[in-house]
């Protein structure tokens, strides 16, 4: 089994991510990590292993080893879960950024961010 596939999931229905506990809290160390930036290539190289651990746990729901938790690995299980649009790599990544702060912004105003 690959390192994507370990702890990759993806919900059928849009309501199961938006109502996620796991994809909510990996989304919050994510912005903690990258200071409000959502850019998963921050997290690159050995220095931030530890930091892609932590949010790899989070997104699975189970401890997640930093050896299986790149950032592609990462990028794709994030990307599995909101689905963010665009036709070249720039262009999701753009998409990802911005519907990670909408996500958070929209759980904070319901009141689930907050821990």
């Amino acid at each position: 089994m690959s390192a994507r596939a370990e702890f990759e999931f993806a919900f059928e229905r849009p309501e199961h991510w938006e109502t996620s506990g796991h994809l909510r809290e990996a989304l919050r160390l994510l912005g903690i990590y990258t200071a409000g930036t959502f850019s998963l290539w921050q997290l690159a190289g050995p220095a931030k292993a530890s930091c892609r651990a932590h949010i790899a746990t989070a997104l699975a729901g189970r401890k997640v080893p930093q050896s299986k938790a790149g950032v592609s690995a990462l990028r794709d299980s994030f990307y599995a879960c909101l689905r963010p649009a665009g036709d070249c790599i720039a262009a999701r990544e753009d998409g990802f950024r911005a519907l990670a702060g909408q996500f958070l912004l929209s759980a904070q105003a319901r009141g689930e961010a907050a821990r």
